[in-house]
């Protein structure tokens, strides 16, 4: 408030100081300014009114400003946009050509379709074209698609390509550096612009195609350039169409009768990081899994089925009790792990580390005799390249001969430092991985992988 108050001083001091012809001049200025202002407001409006109708008006607007054209139809793009309306034209907001959407924001997200456009520098012809081969999606439903239509596939090849041209918008959206990484919501005020709830009918694939545009609205625009969470890697668009193409068909991986190409795809490529691990011929065995908690878990249970085979049909009763040790900076999916196969998470023992996050060798060989003099089985030894915090790179050239003499299998979480191996530059940090039993990678993180 006094703020607000010093202008106001400030103003009348200098009103007193101007004659009033100065005045008069000024107040026309402003009213001229006001009135411009207005009529861009107009353009603005009669151009998206006419984006929504698909009429040729939008197209023959004259259109002014620093930005291009298509910057200047869509309302966004650089510099001020200015334009007028055509003769005897009037803009009526009460005209809606669109179909009937559960939101009042969905009509909003239909309007921007200009400016996603204009984002992708498309001319005036592209947009034309786009807007001509669209079909009318508001009264075709599920049942309207493959395997129900009929020869030719018309619905279902439309509304596909509509699809894949809303998700070519938002991967081209994400690479622009003006965009913002997220447009948030608090979760009351996400729930009133987009409807998540499950409906007892169904609906039309226009809101279909709506809602896939609400989603990539509101979503995280996670290969912007300025994206820098945790772990993530951005976007590879080869990766992409990979992940198009195995949702398309849709099979499962267990046996070669049902998927034959990937699953001989599958081999190859494991046998392959198997080679860059360091293991001979690529000697071993792997497995594709959801993720780095689901590996370390399963390196585990490796663990415990090599040592100790019986347990599989026993059961640890009457077992003595066993005991892992993982740096006190591991991920915490090893306490998970300890508790899925009935360790428990009071035997996973934190080692301490070095100023540098690494696990201290000394601490470990203290902490193993400890657990033996208490008659318990040393089983585990969980190594990580690369930390979820600091990124630290554990020493097993240091720590695997240790876990050696006490007959322990000795695994590295390379869930996140792995893709350094294939870096002729950066793969010398990892040296020793080869002395592992097991190793998670996860090429969703440095290798561009996207997400399952």
């Amino acid at each position: 408030m006094e703020t607000v108050s010093n202008m106001d001083k400030t103003t009348t001091a200098l009103e007193k100081q101007l004659s009033v012809g100065e005045m008069k001049q000024i107040e026309k200025k402003n009213c001229a300014h006001m009135n411009k202002q207005t009529e861009k407001t107009k353009a603005v409006a009669f151009q998206e009114k006419h984006v929504h109708q698909n009429e040729k008006a939008m197209l023959e607007t004259e259109l002014r400003g620093n930005g291009s054209g298509l910057d200047a139809l869509g309302g966004g793009g650089h510099g001020v946009i200015e334009g007028k309306m055509g003769e005897g034209e009037k803009f009526d907001p009460s005209i809606s050509p669109l179909p009937s959407f559960r939101h009042e924001g969905c009509r909003r997200r239909m309007s921007e379709g200009a400016q996603l456009w204009s984002k992708r520098q498309l001319s005036v012809e592209q947009v034309k074209a786009r807007q001509e081969k669209q079909m009318d999606f508001s009264k075709l439903y599920h049942k309207d698609l493959l395997p129900n239509e009929a020869i030719p596939h018309i619905n279902t090849g439309e509304f596909l390509r509509q699809v894949v041209e809303e998700l070519i918008d938002h991967v081209s959206m994400s690479q622009d550096r003006d965009e913002p990484i997220l447009e948030f919501c608090h979760p009351a005020q996400l729930r009133g612009n987009f409807d998540l709830e499950v409906g007892e009918g169904p609906e039309h694939l226009a809101q279909i195609l709506n809602d896939i545009r609400e989603t990539t609205r509101y979503a995280v625009k996670s290969a912007h350039p300025r994206f820098f969470n945790q772990l993530s890697s951005g976007m590879d668009v080869v990766s992409m169409a990979g992940d198009w193409v195995t949702s398309a068909i849709n099979t499962n991986m267990f046996t070669y009768e049902v998927s034959p190409v990937f699953v001989i795809m599958e081999r190859l490529v494991l046998k392959r990081m198997r080679e860059l691990i360091g293991w001979a011929d690529g000697v071993g065995d792997g497995i594709c899994s959801p993720g780095g908690t689901i590996a370390n878990l399963y390196a585990l249970g490796l663990a415990r089925h090599k040592y100790l085979p019986e347990l599989k049909h026993k059961g640890l009763l009457g077992h003595s009790q066993l005991c892992l040790f993982v740096s006190k900076e591991a991920h915490y999916s090893m306490k998970n792990a300890a508790m899925v196969t009935g360790i428990g998470i009071n035997n996973c023992i934190p080692v301490e580390t070095d100023k540098m996050d690494r696990m201290d060798p000394k601490d470990l060989e203290k902490k193993i005799k400890k657990c033996i003099a208490e008659g318990k089985h040393p089983l585990f030894l969980g190594l990580t390249m690369g930390t979820t915090v600091m990124g630290a790179i554990d020493q097993v050239k240091e720590l695997a001969p240790i876990a050696h003499k006490y007959d322990m299998w000795v695994h590295v979480d390379a869930a996140w430092g792995g893709g350094a191996l294939i870096s002729n530059k950066w793969k010398h940090i990892l040296d020793g991985i080869h002395m592992a039993d097991s190793v998670t990678w996860n090429p969703h993180k440095l290798l561009g992988v996207t997400l399952q």
